[in-house]
C-alpha cells in the first residue's frame, strides 16, 4: 500500500474525496487510515484475482475497515473497499462478476446493488464499492450501504451498451453479466473460449 499523494500516485488535490477518507456513516467509525493501492500494489491486496480487476481497466483501490460506533460485546469488523475504474462501463463489468442472479437488493440505493450474508456491492459512476462484514447483520450492512451510496460520486450506473437487448421475458433479476477480456470469460466459464467469442480483442 502506498499513502495517499505519494509519488507516482495523484496528489491529495487530484484524489476524489471517496478515495481519500470516508467517513460521516451513521452507527460506524472509520478505524486507522485508507490504505490505497494502484495497479502495482493490487497484487499484493488480492491473492490470485488481480488480474481480472486489472483486465476491467482498474485504476486505484482505496480500503477502509469500521468498528461500530458504540461498543459491543461481540467485536466486529466492517471492511469498505472502493475500486476507481477507466469508465462507468468497466465499473459495472466488475461490479457484475461478483452477481449469481436473484440476490436482493436493499432499498432506498438507487444505484446498482446486490447484499447477501456478509457482504454488498453497489456500483455507481466509475466506482464500485464492495461491503464486506462477517460478523455483521444484512441489516447492518444493508445500513451502511445506503449511507454510503450518496458520498460515492456519479450519477447512477451505468450500464454498457447492448445490456437493453436481453429479452426480458425469464430473465433473472441481477444475472446479467458484462465480460471483458480472455481472463474474465474464463473465469465465467470454460466454454467461453477467448478467440471464438472475441473475447481476446478486448
Amino acid at each position: 500500500a502506498r499513502p495517499s499523494g505519494s509519488a507516482g500516485s495523484p496528489t491529495a488535490q487530484e484524489k476524489p474525496a471517496i478515495m481519500r477518507a470516508l467517513d460521516g456513516i451513521p452507527g460506524w467509525t472509520r478505524t486507522g487510515d485508507v490504505e490505497i493501492y494502484t495497479k502495482d500494489g493490487l497484487y499484493g491486496y488480492i491473492d490470485g484475482g488481480a488480474e481480472i480487476v486489472l483486465q476491467y481497466g482498474f485504476r486505484e483501490l482505496a480500503v477502509f475497515k469500521f468498528k461500530p460506533a458504540v461498543a459491543q460485546a461481540a467485536p466486529k469488523e466492517l471492511v469498505l473497499e472502493v475500486y476507481r475504474m477507466e469508465s462507468g462501463g468497466a465499473a459495472f463489468g466488475l461490479y457484475s462478476t461478483k452477481l449469481e442472479g436473484g440476490e436482493s437488493v436493499w432499498p432506498g440505493i438507487r444505484a446498482d446493488n446486490w447484499i447477501s450474508p456478509g457482504q454488498a456491492s453497489l456500483v455507481k459512476g466509475e466506482y464500485v464499492a464492495s461491503i464486506l462484514g462477517p460478523e455483521c447483520t444484512e441489516r447492518e450492512i444493508g445500513e451502511f450501504a445506503a449511507a454510503l451510496e450518496p458520498k460515492v460520486p456519479g450519477r447512477g450506473t451505468t450500464r454498457p451498451k447492448g445490456m437493453d437487448w436481453l429479452p426480458r421475458e425469464g430473465l433473472v433479476p441481477g444475472s446479467w453479466k458484462y465480460l471483458r477480456g480472455p481472463l474474465a470469460a474464463q473465469n465465467e466459464s470454460p466454454f467461453l473460449e477467448g478467440t471464438y467469442w472475441g473475447f481476446g480483442e478486448a
